[in-house]
């Protein structure tokens, strides 16, 4: 079990001063492996610009281990995956984002500019176990059972890098958020749909209703802004 967050006690403070000069605060964040690749670099860069000298716990986990962390004041902010029910978080959606397929390179989808969801019949998929990630599986089944598509098979993952390896392998074909195409993984290619779409995944941001580090706050505001004019690149 990870401790609860010590704000900068005074010892790891004094020395911080004595490396760097003063502290300005500390903030604890938490997101999926997706939102690493693109959001959270660049709200890291944009919160720093504005809170120069600002420390950092960064934890990558599921969205529902996030939550958890919350909960046990762990994490000062969090970005997952919908749902968000516990009445003690103040949540919100911070916004949508589209599917592309993700393709081994040599298998005959790799060759098209774009792909239809009928492409996807009697082929192997690789998708989220639904007791990890119901969320994200439930929206390409359903999407996938309103337009009867039927994999042959489909592999079940628990995280987005397990379900990238498969891909790579050419073991199976995989639907991931566009921004997942940014990050070049050997052997594989990105696909956009044309027809009927896949439904978008959203991202949530969550924090305690009675979070006490003033960063927090500061760190919601930002990131509610920066998700205004996030948008994300589809494969050309």
């Amino acid at each position: 079990m990870r401790a609860p967050i010590r704000h900068r006690t005074p010892c790891a403070t004094a020395c911080h001063q004595d490396r760097q000069g003063e502290d300005a605060g500390h903030i604890a964040v938490g997101f999926t492996a997706v939102a690493a690749i693109d959001l959270v670099p660049a709200l890291l860069r944009e919160f720093s610009a504005q809170v120069p000298d600002v420390l950092y716990s960064l934890w990558h986990a599921p969205s529902e281990a996030q939550i958890a962390a919350l909960l046990r004041k762990e994490l000062d902010i969090a970005l997952v995956r919908p749902p968000v029910a516990d009445t003690r978080l103040d949540a919100r959606c911070l916004f949508a984002e589209p599917h592309v397929l993700a393709a081994p390179a040599q298998h005959p989808l790799a060759s098209r500019r774009s792909v239809n969801v009928r492409h996807l019949h009697g082929e192997m998929l690789a998708m989220f176990d639904r007791r990890a990630g119901r969320y994200a599986h439930d929206l390409m089944v359903g999407w996938m059972g309103r337009n009867n598509v039927v994999p042959a098979r489909t592999h079940d993952v628990v995280q987005h890098q397990a379900m990238m390896a498969l891909v790579s392998a050419g073991i199976a074909l995989a639907l991931v958020p566009a921004s997942v195409s940014l990050q070049p993984v050997n052997g594989v290619v990105f696909r956009r749909f044309t027809g009927p779409q896949p439904p978008p995944i959203e991202l949530w941001m969550a924090l305690r209703k009675d979070a006490s580090n003033p960063m927090a706050a500061r760190f919601a505001e930002i990131l509610a802004h920066h998700a205004k004019h996030y948008r994300a690149t589809l494969p050309k």
